[in-house]
């Protein structure tokens, strides 16, 4: 068995533009929302941890600033 040139390559792959040009449409189709998801999840996570960190520390210093 020989190998595929890259001609013999880019015929069986249609030349990958068919395929680029999908693989582009369902990148862009799939990729905001879930970027939007995972800064909106991401924010809430770290202000509930930013929350637990500070608040022992807010409470410390309102020990000392009466």
């Amino acid at each position: 068995m020989r190998e595929l040139s890259s001609k013999e390559i880019e015929c069986v792959n249609g030349g990958g533009v068919v395929t680029d040009a999908i693989w582009s449409a369902v990148y862009a189709v799939v990729d905001f929302p879930s970027r939007s998801a995972g800064k909106f999840i991401g924010d809430k996570i770290g202000g509930a941890i930013g929350s637990i960190v500070a608040a022992p520390i807010n409470w410390i210093y309102s020990l000392f600033n009466k």
